[in-house]
């Protein structure tokens, strides 16, 4: 994927103050496909709003929740799983060409604030909590809470991207089809002397991510390290596989390069 337009970039993102939006779906998704978010924000206890459309039909345009609440239900909390689904869902985002940008409340893994919903009546106040610095200092002293969890996921993988040249926001990019289990994007530094292959495991079972069939574009390397964990791996180079577990996330760079 090439930049719209020369000495412009992208900007990622997967949540706002307003909300999770739908109108960029429309060509993604199909209406059944975007019933099922819609369904979904309502099992976990979110708001949609809509539209009314030129025939007077009504059509939904923004999911009023929270991320975290949107990808983990509230209703049945599993604390380590929802934190790395909900770290797997940024690590795609982070990883993509273009600059981020991260709401606060992803960053720290917000639940609904339906007391602010009650205050206002407005739907977007769901995904509007306001912080109360001692309460969230307490939240990211504790290592064993959801928010320093999250806090601390985050930070590790912006530091890695910062640190390494192939997440450049005009830095070129392959997105590879490995399986509908893991999402696999290829980037690589201006002048092409570094790159990062980034794994993410959607699902909450243990993988195999077989690259075989991309190792004309990967080259033949045997060595590689997570830039994210500084975890060392080792895979024949005409035959790359890596383990993972349920939603892991793996910046992978070739040691000899």
């Amino acid at each position: 994927m090439a930049n719209p337009f020369q000495n412009t970039t992208y900007f990622n993102l997967t949540a706002s103050h307003d909300g999770i939006f739908l109108w960029s779906a429309e060509n993604l998704l199909n209406p059944q496909e975007i019933q099922y978010m819609v369904d979904r924000t309502i099992e976990h206890g979110g708001q949609v709003s809509y539209k009314t459309n030129t025939d007077g039909t009504e059509s939904a345009y923004e999911l009023n929740i929270t991320l975290f609440d949107a990808l983990n239900n509230p209703h049945n909390p599993q604390h380590a799983t929802d934190v790395r689904r909900f770290l797997a869902s940024q690590a795609i985002m982070l990883s993509l060409a273009g600059v981020p940008g991260i709401y606060i409340h992803s960053l720290f893994g917000s639940r609904n604030c339906y007391s602010c919903f009650e205050h206002t009546g407005r739907a977007r106040s769901l995904n509007r909590e306001k912080f109360q610095l001692a309460t969230l200092e307490a939240r990211l002293s504790d290592p064993e809470s959801l928010t320093s969890q999250v806090f601390s996921g985050y930070k590790q993988m912006l530091r890695a991207r910062q640190e390494h040249s192939a997440f450049h926001p005009h830095g070129p990019q392959q997105v590879f089809s490995i399986g509908d289990r893991a999402f696999a994007v290829l980037r690589s530094s201006l002048n092409g002397d570094r790159i990062v292959l980034c794994l993410v495991n959607v699902t909450p079972e243990n993988i195999s991510a077989d690259l075989t069939s991309i190792t004309s574009v990967l080259g033949h390397h045997q060595k590689w390290t997570d830039i994210i964990t500084q975890t060392s791996f080792e895979t024949p180079g005409d035959q790359p596989k890596f383990s993972m577990e349920g939603y892991q996330i793996l910046w992978l760079t070739p040691n000899d390069m």
